[in-house]
């Protein structure tokens, strides 16, 4: 495996080991707006998205066309658990 830019490629050009270190980063800042959430309002909460959490989803997200549904439906989930979280709706 090889890591360039902050992007994993391993010798089947597979992104899923890139996918898990996105998600692992992904998962510890939603905890962090889970943890903020009862002390701040909504507007402070997508200004601490928009500083932890986006960023790992706006990087290299040209090359992600490839990623293949699988791998796009976990960020897709992510991301749609951090709009609820910051939103305060619950999962229907």
């Amino acid at each position: 495996m090889c890591k360039t830019l902050g992007v994993k490629i391993d010798q089947h050009l597979s992104w899923k080991g890139n996918t898990d270190e996105i998600c692992k980063k992904v998962i510890a800042g939603i905890c962090a707006i889970c943890r903020v959430r009862p002390f701040v309002d909504q507007d402070t909460l997508i200004l601490i998205y928009n500083a932890i959490v986006r960023p790992y989803f706006d990087y290299c997200s040209e090359v992600w066309d490839v990623f293949g549904e699988v791998q796009s439906k976990r960020l897709q989930k992510l991301q749609n658990r951090a709009a609820r979280i910051i939103l305060n709706v619950s999962k229907q």
